[in-house]
């Protein structure tokens, strides 16, 4: 040891197994054939607590942090890719795209081939309806899926969402409202999205409420009316003049 320098050095080597003197022996063997058993115990003991313990325990920690570190990126960077403005243009003229394919083809004759379909769906407007059959079909198709899947939108069970593409209840499905629903129902659900239902529930409570109000005054008025009404309509005596 001698100095602090060279007792820094040599606990430095013994963290690295290097456990030999200046002059190359085994300061292990030395020990091992002074104190016997005990000292085997010992240091078979400490070295697989420190190599088998806390090496990997730091090594855990080390290879964890770098994980969360680069899953967080890779979120960071889907996020990003996802609510890019032009990907999600891209993304939907595809998918609208298809869908116009598609609708074309189960309204074809079936004798039709797919190349005379796609060139028709060219031809025609941008402008489409689905009922629920179609809707269903169209949702099933696999670069369908995969075009929502690209667009942050799970479809598990195309029957249960088929109200939320009709928000008219006609039971058809147009372009603008398939490109409306798609857009609101991007992402995951959070909290505000909680919210702004149940604000949104509450104002059509309230406007219900003064709908009631206005309609009972109406009524109100028109019974009054009634009542007049028949007050002058109601005969009145005569009168003998003399």
């Amino acid at each position: 040891f001698g100095t602090v320098a060279k007792s820094m050095f040599t606990v430095f080597r013994f963290m690295l197994s290097d456990y030999s003197t200046m002059g190359g022996k085994s300061m292990i063997v030395a020990f091992s054939q002074g104190y016997g058993m005990k000292f085997d115990i010992v240091f078979v003991g400490w070295m697989i607590f420190v190599i088998f313990g806390m090496f990997n325990i730091i090594t855990a920690i080390f290879v964890d942090t770098t994980v969360c570190g680069l899953k967080h990126n890779d979120v960071k960077r889907k996020y990003a890719r996802q609510y890019e403005r032009q990907y999600v243009k891209a993304k939907l003229k595809s998918l609208i795209e298809r869908v116009k394919v598609l609708h074309t083809e189960m309204n074809m004759p079936r004798v039709a081939s797919l190349r005379h379909a796609i060139s028709e769906s060219k031809r025609d407007s941008d402008y489409f309806e689905l009922e629920e059959e179609e809707f269903v079909q169209v949702m099933e198709d696999g670069q369908v899926k995969a075009l929502l899947e690209d667009l942050d939108v799970m479809m598990f069970n195309p029957v249960g969402l088929f109200d939320t593409f009709d928000p008219d209840g006609d039971g058809r499905v147009t372009m603008q409202a398939m490109v409306l629903a798609i857009l609101k129902l991007r992402g995951e659900p959070q909290k505000n999205d909680i919210i702004a239902s149940v604000v949104a529930l509450r104002s059509l409570h309230e406007k219900v409420d003064h709908m009631e109000l206005a309609l009972a005054q109406l009524a109100q008025i028109a019974q009054q009316d009634r009542l007049s009404r028949a007050s002058s309509d109601a005969p009145k005596p005569l009168v003998l003049k003399r």
